[in-house]
């Protein structure tokens, strides 16, 4: 029996890893091992653009896929296949109900810091003393440790995080995800270990998860990936983050972990060394929303490897994985990758990159070909809300992450995005002359009418077969494109 494997993102790097894992399970990259797969977002900073558009994707993820595969099938290997759900679906008929959501309500953090804890309520002693631990030298400056506003998260300060940490487990969402564990499910952790959230979050919700007393869950098997630093920031003389502190944050945790951080079966690592590109310094909110990075992409990967090993992997003591490239360059494509990653990864992301340039440049040009009379495209693709909700997933989070990753430093760029489908991947062009043609109009209508009317007989409603008719299709492209590029 396939059972769950519950994926924790802290922080914005969490959410932002979450993203690239949800693009990938778009992709129809096999999941082994596992039933449904539920992200739990584990972020104090309510509002982080970051967070809330990884949340968005998961929603739309989730709504597609509804009406995109067959109730109940256990397909997963096909886009859309594997089933993303909430943590509040684990129980259902329970009459305790938490908010359906992929983020973990955590508690309200309107306060400062010294608010939170009550500092001015404490006795004489016990002030003083948190003065000493945390520094509040210029008592009108918000970036000073007490006086930080805890709406925006902790700002790279895992010791102010930790504190706020301590108290996860009496959060009502937090004892049901507890509740909702059964025999057999598994959990990966995804976070930072250079800022705020993430370092403070990972050692303390391990402690709670190993507790003694809470049996399904301490016994589980769990994973891990902890991202080193990757991006520096602007410095503006205003925020209290300083990415020239990551380094020594990231030295400080990792001596920490050494000794700490037993219970964990599979911990991963990535560093990537951060480029002249800076990122905005936002210390959160709204306005806190990073381009989508080469190293979000990899880390997802790891829970993918995570998922995919049979229990008899999990023996003995921790084992620890790294990621290699084959080469070094600032500009990666698929050339730059092994073999495992790119039969497992990259080429389910190809097919689905195809597929998605087929539905935004094909399908709206050829509304009056037999295949889209059969399936009413005319009057559903502009009206009915699954193709709405599949152009907006296409168009305003599958394309624009792809393009996103182009754009830093560390660049990941595996397909032309605006060229044609015959030099659409990045490192071969399919080649074309006076009698083969590659993928043109003609080429689409061909194969596309031929699939749609074997299907017919077969799936009687139009949006899996819709979808379906894009998984065949996306094949017969691999047929004039024969396999992935290569490194010569």
């Amino acid at each position: 029996m396939r059972r769950n494997t519950f994926v924790i993102g802290i922080g914005g790097t969490g959410a932002r890893v979450i993203r690239s894992l949800t693009m990938l399970l778009a992709s129809g990259v096999k999941i082994e091992h596992s039933g449904k797969i539920i992200p739990i977002i584990i972020d104090v900073d309510a509002e982080n653009a970051d967070t809330a558009r990884t949340i968005k994707g998961l929603k739309l993820y989730k709504d597609i896929r509804a009406k995109a595969i067959e109730k109940d099938e256990e397909n997963y290997d096909v886009f859309f296949g594997t089933n993303l759900d909430t943590l509040s679906s684990q129980r259902e008929n329970d009459s305790e109900r938490i908010k359906d959501d992929f983020q973990l309500n955590v508690v309200n953090l309107s306060k400062t810091f010294a608010e939170y804890f009550k500092v001015n309520e404490m006795d004489v002693v016990d002030e003083h003393f948190m003065r000493l631990l945390y520094d509040s030298s210029q008592k009108n400056d918000k970036n000073c440790e007490l006086n930080l506003e805890l709406v925006k998260g902790f700002k790279g300060n895992p010791n102010i995080g930790c504190m706020i940490f301590n108290e996860l487990e009496n959060i009502p969402d937090f004892r049901y995800f507890m509740n909702a564990f059964a025999d057999g499910d598994r959990i990966f952790i995804i976070s930072s270990i250079f800022g705020g959230t993430g370092s403070a979050g990972f050692p303390q919700l391990l402690k709670i998860l190993k507790k003694k007393g809470n049996n399904k869950v301490s016994s589980a098997i769990k994973g891990a990936i902890t991202i080193m630093p990757y991006f520096s920031i602007e410095e503006n003389g205003i925020s209290a983050i300083d990415s020239n502190l990551f380094m020594s944050k990231t030295k400080s945790a990792l001596a920490y972990y050494e000794k700490e951080m037993d219970g964990i079966d599979s911990m991963y690592y990535i560093y990537d060394k951060p480029g002249s590109k800076l990122y905005k310094n936002n210390e959160g909110g709204s306005s806190q929303q990073n381009n989508a990075h080469i190293v979000e992409f990899i880390a997802a990967t790891s829970v993918i490897d995570f998922t995919n090993k049979d229990n008899t992997e999990f023996t003995g003591n921790t084992k620890y994985y790294e990621y290699g490239i084959k080469k070094d360059v600032p500009g990666l494509d698929i050339r730059h990758f092994y073999d495992k990653t790119k039969n497992k990864i990259l080429k389910p992301l190809a097919s689905f990159a195809y597929a998605s340039k087929t539905y935004l440049d094909f399908i709206p040009k050829n509304l009056d070909e037999a295949f889209a009379k059969e399936l009413n495209l005319k009057n559903e693709i502009q009206a009915k809300d699954f193709y709405l909700k599949l152009s907006d997933f296409i168009g305003n989070y599958y394309f624009p992450w792809l393009d996103e990753m182009e754009q830093n430093d560390r660049s990941f760029k595996p397909f032309n995005l605006r060229g044609d489908f015959n030099s659409f991947m990045v490192g071969k062009r399919i080649e074309t002359g006076l009698i083969k043609k590659g993928i043109n109009n003609n080429y689409i209508k061909k194969h596309i009418g031929i699939i749609e009317n074997k299907l017919q007989g077969s799936i009687v409603e139009k949006e899996i077969r819709f979808m379906t008719m894009l998984n065949e299709l996306s094949k017969k492209y691999f047929e004039q494109l024969s396999d992935l590029p290569t490194m010569s």
